[in-house]
C-alpha cells in the first residue's frame, strides 16, 4: 500500500468483532465439552442430551464431563455479560 492518507478518526463501539479471538485460554477437555454439548443440544429447549449421554460420547465420567464444561462455561461468561451490557 502506497501514500495512504487518514481521513477520519472517531471513536466506535466495536461490534463486528470474531468473538473466537477475545476467548480465554481454553483447555483441550473444556473446548470438547462446549462443543459437544451445543452440538448435542444441551442447551437447546427442550434439551435434546443430558450429561451423561455427553460423558459417555467423550469416554468420561459424568462428574469429570460436568466438570470441563462447568470450568469452560465460567471462563466464557465473564466476557459474554460484558459484552452485553
Amino acid at each position: 500500500i502506497k501514500n495512504v492518507e487518514i481521513l477520519k478518526i472517531e471513536e466506535t463501539k466495536i461490534s463486528d468483532i470474531y468473538f473466537a479471538h477475545l476467548l480465554p485460554d481454553l483447555t483441550s477437555h473444556q473446548k470438547r465439552a462446549l462443543e459437544l454439548a451445543f452440538e448435542e443440544g444441551f442447551y437447546a429447549w427442550p434439551k435434546r442430551t443430558d450429561l451423561g449421554k455427553l460423558a459417555k460420547i467423550m469416554k468420561v465420567s459424568v462428574p469429570t464431563f460436568r466438570e470441563h464444561l462447568k470450568r469452560a462455561e465460567e471462563k466464557l461468561m465473564p466476557d459474554l455479560i460484558k459484552s452485553i451490557k
